[in-house]
C-alpha cells in the first residue's frame, strides 16, 4: 500500500484506469462517486465476482463482470441508468456498447462466383464484404438483408436460405454483433449506392476469403463451402 500522499495519488490514478462493469440480468452495481453514479474501480466489493471479458475500448479499461449473488432487486436497470441525469459517461458509453446488435449479410452467387462490394464509409470503408447492413427498429434479419441488397446494389433477393450464425466485435467498432449470413438468389441489374458503396466485383470464394477483413464474411463464406450450421460461432478472440 502507498505510504506517503504522493504515492497515494499515484496508486489512486491507477486503480480509476480500470473500471468494473457488475450486471446480473439486466441489472448493474454502481457506486456514487463526487455526485455521479459510476462503475466501482475496485475488487474491494462485498460480494465475488468473476469476470467475463475486457470490452473492446481502446482508450479506458472496462471489465464486464457476473456478480456470484442472488438477483439484485436493489440495483438499477439498464432501462432506468441511460435515463437518469448523474451518470458518468464511462457507465452510458459502455451501457450502450453491451447492447446486442444484430446483422445481415448475403452470398449472392453468379456462376461461382460472389458478389463483393466496396463500401466509401462506415465501418468497413475501403475493405470488400458482402452486400450487409444492420437489421433495422422491427425488421427481422431477411428483411434487412432483401432491404440492404436493394439498397447497396440495386438487386431484388428472390430466394434466401440462412447458413450461418456468428458473433463477433466488428473490426473498427466497439459493438458486439451477431450476423445472420444467408445464401441468396436476386434478379436486377447492378445499380451501386454511390453514396455507399465505391466499387463491386465477383469474387473467388477464396479469393473473397483473403482479401476481407470481415470475420462474419470469412466464417460466411466457409460454411458455404462446408455446409450451413444454425450453431452461433463465436468469432472473437479477445475472451
Amino acid at each position: 500500500m502507498p505510504t506517503t500522499r504522493r504515492e497515494f495519488k499515484l496508486y489512486e490514478k491507477e486503480i480509476e484506469m480500470v473500471f468494473y462493469f457488475i450486471e446480473k440480468d439486466g441489472r448493474v452495481h454502481l457506486v456514487e462517486r463526487n455526485g455521479k453514479m459510476v462503475f466501482p474501480t475496485s475488487k474491494n466489493l462485498p460480494f465475488e465476482i468473476r469476470e467475463i471479458r475486457k470490452m473492446p475500448f481502446a482508450d479506458i479499461e472496462v471489465i464486464y463482470c457476473e456478480p456470484l449473488i442472488p438477483f439484485p432487486t436493489e440495483w438499477l436497470s439498464k432501462e432506468k441508468i441511460i435515463t437518469m441525469d448523474n451518470v458518468d459517461s464511462v457507465v452510458r458509453r459502455a451501457i450502450y456498447k453491451s447492447q446486442p446488435m444484430m446483422a445481415a449479410e448475403g452470398i449472392i452467387l453468379n456462376n461461382g462466383k460472389i458478389l463483393a462490394v466496396k463500401p466509401n464509409r462506415g465501418w468497413g470503408k475501403d475493405t470488400w464484404k458482402l452486400p450487409a447492413g444492420v437489421v433495422g427498429y422491427g425488421e427481422t434479419p431477411e428483411q434487412s438483408m432483401r432491404r440492404e441488397a436493394l439498397e447497396e446494389v440495386g438487386l431484388i433477393i428472390t430466394t434466401l436460405e440462412l447458413i450461418a450464425l456468428s458473433k463477433s466485435v466488428f473490426p473498427g467498432s466497439e459493438s458486439w454483433f451477431t450476423c445472420f449470413t444467408f445464401l441468396c438468389e436476386a434478379k436486377g441489374e447492378i445499380k451501386l449506392a454511390a453514396d455507399e458503396i465505391a466499387e463491386y466485383a465477383w469474387m473467388d470464394p477464396l479469393e473473397l476469403m483473403k482479401k476481407t477483413r470481415n470475420p462474419f464474411v470469412k466464417y460466411g463464406i466457409k460454411k458455404m463451402l462446408e455446409g450451413p450450421t444454425l450453431e452461433i460461432a463465436d468469432l472473437d478472440s479477445t475472451h
